[in-house]
């Protein structure tokens, strides 16, 4: 598979511009600052519907632009496919693929495939988990679209559990509702990252060795916060319970694979 061409409108410092890429390789070469990496995240959201560098959607809307279009066109092993993605200030994302509307972005995933390497990316051993949380949940997004359904349910239960641990009063009865979805869809989401950062963990230690002509180890160790086990989703749910009266104090979830790391040992 390959990129063909690729449409922008208002995205970013790009008012107007169409590029034609060649098959084989293709460098992209300019001064700071003129949008080589704002391209670059461009193709990205063809693939996943999200960028690399940003949670927010506006950000990349051109300054005093009411919205900004990407439309990306591929050439996989027997056909071509377009990528239309069309994001609007205040009213969410369109995505289209060959023309049709895409209502669930899982359904985008398994279209154009990307794998992106930019100095943010540094930040995964450098700075806290929440970079390393994201570069697992990015990659296994794109290689799992059931990964992503699971990972978009489980936010949305926490972001409710959360929300109702800030009232005054919070019955117990009423957070357990929450507690066995944040069981479900968290026990799936562990043995996921865990079975990734295995692979992860084989191939680096691989290129490692072979960079330092065998003279280091590199050992990349899942850390989930509660603690891999057989029959994961009970062990999650009593975590839970027991976390209560400090999950009230704190009016925010402590326990849960949003709060996993990844550990790394030379």
């Amino acid at each position: 598979m390959y990129i063909k061409e690729i449409e922008l409108k208002n995205f970013r410092n790009y008012d107007e511009l169409h590029l034609e890429f060649d098959k084989n390789v293709n460098f992209i070469i300019g001064n700071n600052a003129q949008g080589k990496t704002n391209l670059l995240e461009s193709v990205f959201m063809s693939s996943i519907g999200k960028s690399f560098r940003t949670s927010k959607d506006s950000d990349m809307i051109m300054f005093n632009k009411d919205f900004c279009k990407i439309r990306v066109k591929a050439q996989k092993e027997y056909f071509p496919i377009e990528v239309e993605i069309l994001l609007k200030k205040d009213q969410g994302k369109n995505i289209k693929v060959d023309g049709v509307n895409v209502t669930k972005t899982s359904d985008l995933l398994e279209n154009i495939y990307i794998v992106i390497f930019s100095p943010e990316d540094l930040k995964i051993v450098k700075d806290e988990p929440e970079k390393r949380r994201k570069f697992i949940d990015r990659e296994l997004c794109l290689l799992k679209p059931s990964y992503y359904n699971n990972l978009s349910n489980y936010k949305k239960v926490l972001q409710q559990r959360n929300t109702y641990l800030k009232e005054k009063n919070v019955d117990k009865s009423v957070l357990d509702i929450w507690d066995m979805q944040l069981s479900h869809y968290g026990a799936k989401i562990i043995e996921e990252r865990k079975i990734f950062i295995e692979k992860i963990n084989k191939i680096s230690n691989k290129i490692h060795s072979n960079i330092t002509n065998g003279r280091e180890n590199l050992k990349i160790e899942y850390d989930p916060n509660v603690k891999y086990e057989d029959n994961l989703e009970n062990k999650l749910y009593n975590s839970l319970k027991k976390s209560f009266e400090n999950d009230y104090r704190l009016r925010t979830t402590t326990i849960g694979p949003h709060r996993d790391d990844i550990q790394f040992f030379i």
